[in-house]
Formats: C-alpha cells, sequence, structure tokens
C-alpha cells in the first residue's frame, strides 16, 4: 500500500541515468550533487535572506506544475517514438535520452515539492516578524533551489540531444558537432 507513495524509483532512476552505460559518472553527479550544497553555503557565508517568500512560493509551484506537464509530454513522445521505431535508425538513442530526461524532470518536480514545504515551514517560523526568511532556512531553500535548476539544465540537454538524434539535424546547425557554422 506505502509502494504507491513511495519516492524511491524516481530518485533510484535519477541516479541510474547518471552514468556513462554502467559506470557510475561521478563528475556529473558532483556538479549536480555538489553545485546544490555549495549554494547553501554560498547563502550562510555570504548570510543572504529571502525577503518575498510569498513570491518565491508561487514561482516554485508553477515551475512544478510546469515539471509535471513536462514529464506527460515525453511519455507522450517516447510512445510516439517506439510506435515509429521500425523504420527509424536513431529513434533508440532519442528513446535513451528520454529514458534519461523523464527521471531528471520528475526528480525536479519532487524538488520542487520539499522547497515549497521548506517555505511554508520558513514562513510559519517565527523569528522575525519582518517577512523574511531567516537565514537556515534561506541556505536550505537556496541549495534545494539550486539542485531543481541544476536538473533543468541537465533536462535540457539531454532533451536536444534527442531532438537532434531524431530529426537528423545538420552537422552545422547541432550544437554537439563541434564545427558547425550558422
Amino acid at each position: 500500500m506505502t509502494a504507491r507513495m513511495s519516492v524511491m524509483p524516481v530518485l533510484r532512476a535519477h541516479v541510474r541515468s547518471l552514468a556513462n552505460g554502467t559506470d557510475p559518472d561521478w563528475t556529473t553527479r558532483f556538479v549536480m550533487w555538489g553545485t546544490p550544497i555549495g549554494a547553501g553555503i554560498a547563502a550562510y557565508a555570504f548570510q543572504l535572506r529571502f525577503g518575498a517568500p510569498t513570491a518565491l512560493l508561487a514561482g516554485v509551484a508553477l515551475l512544478m506544475g510546469g515539471f509535471l506537464s513536462t514529464a506527460g509530454v515525453l511519455s507522450t513522445l517516447r510512445l510516439k517514438l517506439t510506435d515509429r521505431d521500425e523504420g527509424h535508425s536513431a529513434a533508440e538513442a532519442a528513446k535513451r535520452n528520454l529514458d534519461e530526461a523523464v527521471p531528471h524532470v520528475l526528480t525536479a518536480a519532487l524538488g520542487c515539492v520539499i522547497s515549497a514545504v521548506l517555505i511554508i515551514v520558513a514562513m510559519n517560523f517565527p523569528v522575525t516578524d519582518t517577512g523574511v526568511i531567516n537565514r537556515g532556512f534561506t541556505c536550505v531553500i537556496a541549495a534545494s533551489l539550486t539542485f531543481v535548476a541544476v536538473l533543468f539544465v541537465a533536462t535540457i540537454v539531454r532533451l536536444y540531444a534527442a531532438y537532434v538524434q531524431v530529426n537528423n539535424v545538420p552537422t552545422r546547425l547541432n550544437g554537439f558537432a563541434r564545427r558547425g557554422t550558422l
């Protein structure tokens, strides 16, 4: 019964997608998980505080909805690639890129949920009456939102790779080719 509420399959797929074949890609993992920790430490070191938590909460909620709708669109695109797979040589590579992007998108949506909960708790934490989130919560929120931003960038790269493979983008316009010109 509780297996339906477990986020572990999504997180497990996210971690597995950070690999080069069967070997873990430690550089990517370090950037993906180290950057948010660095952002949290920097927020603490520079004594940053979020001054408009309601606007931040609204932005996180909108972002979460966008991630969930993106996951639905990617699922539909994956199904279409499966349907036209017989005659398309690049479909397998594109499906792999989509299979990597979906866990990132869903993990980012979970990151938005965690950020929203942290913002709500921080807004109700009775430390200041000026409406500013205290320093500790600001650091944790900054780290979680940075994680969402890093996932967003990783997803963009995977989606672009799928687009290039499915549509046979010419080398001169392909961003993955080193010697293309517009």
